[in-house]
């Protein structure tokens, strides 16, 4: 008598797969959750504080004062230092000298800690006249242009002045003797309010 075999039956392996899907998602939420537990917090407000550009024992704003420099350099004009900077670092923002400057004959170490006008003579300069001064104006005097004594180089190197007008200025007061006040200088050809307001604070009447 022939006994008849058991038949095996096979588990279809999606099943497989969809069982142990069940088992192991949980266990992974489980075990992340865990893990969270125990990390520390990182918070995205923490900011790094900047120092950037600021010194230790300095203030954010330095304490700046005009100079007004002319003559031999490539950007005559007004610039606002650092009190107690170098003329070099003056020089430098000004463009650095001309060629024709007399370097040799500058201190360029020397410390700015006031206001004044400075003049860089040229080598033709200082061989027409050597007494001629780079440094004009008293220490702590606005660096103001005196419309009633300065040359035309000085004058021409105001805003909005040029050659022309420098000289149709000391043309008006030889005819009409020395300005009384700095509105004054209106009454000069081709200089009006407009061109008088970017000068008022540059001038003054000596």
């Amino acid at each position: 008598m022939t006994v008849p075999r058991t038949e095996k039956r096979k588990i279809p392996r999606r099943l497989i797969g969809l069982i142990l899907a069940l088992v192991l998602i949980p266990v992974s939420l489980f075990w992340n959750r865990l893990q969270g537990e125990h990390d520390p917090e990182i918070s995205h407000e923490t900011r790094i504080p900047s120092t950037v550009g600021i010194a230790a024992g300095t203030s954010e704003s330095p304490d700046l004062i005009p100079m007004y420099i002319v003559g031999a350099v490539a950007r005559p004009g007004i610039y606002h230092i650092a009190r107690g900077s170098y003329l070099y670092q003056l020089v430098e923002t000004a463009g650095g000298l001309e060629p024709s400057a007399a370097a040799e004959e500058i201190n360029l170490v020397m410390q700015l800690d006031s206001s004044r006008l400075i003049r860089i003579p040229t080598r033709e300069e200082l061989a027409a006249d050597p007494a001629a001064a780079w440094l004009s104006d008293r220490p702590g005097e606005s660096p103001m242009i005196d419309i009633n004594h300065a040359d035309a180089e000085l004058l021409a190197n105001l805003p909005g002045i040029g050659p022309a007008t420098a000289r149709a200025i000391i043309d008006y007061r030889t005819e009409n003797g020395p300005f009384r006040c700095i509105e004054d200088i209106m009454k000069v050809s081709g200089i009006k309010e407009s061109r008088f307001a970017k000068i008022k604070d540059m001038i003054r009447v000596g």
